[in-house]
């Protein structure tokens, strides 16, 4: 797991069997679940941390899923790229937030729940329950 701050470019690619896939969506969706808005720093660098942690996977794989290209597997959700792509871009956000709160002073500063919500929403369509 890349340590808090660890950029996306950082990140192995690396695809995660359906278990695995499901598992760690079902990862961001439940720390989504289970977060508040942070009051202090130190909450605020706490969450970043547990999201790095759940976000990685789910990162490593949305790589892995883009350098396939064509032979990517397919979803109904919305074309696979398109989905990938945000996976990725939602992923950077959250890696920066990270690094970001290690330098804040205000935890206001920084929306990681509202990454992690929005990480949390789009995964979900990729493993409906």
């Amino acid at each position: 797991m890349p340590k808090v701050g660890k950029e996306l470019d950082e990140i192995i690619p690396q695809q995660l069997s359906d278990p695995a896939l499901a598992k760690a969506v079902e990862k961001v969706i439940e720390l989504a679940n289970a977060s508040t808005e942070p009051d202090t720093v130190a909450q605020v660098r706490s969450l970043s941390k547990k999201i790095v942690a759940v976000a990685s996977p789910l990162a490593a794989h949305a790589q892995w899923m883009l350098q396939q290209g064509d032979q990517a597997p397919t979803t109904d959700a919305a074309p696979v790229a398109d989905i990938w792509e945000d996976v990725i871009s939602l992923c950077d956000d959250v890696f920066s937030h990270a690094l970001s709160a290690t330098y804040i002073t205000d935890p206001m500063e920084i929306d990681v729940v509202g990454g992690l919500e929005a990480l949390a929403e789009l995964v979900a369509k990729l493993c409906p329950a």
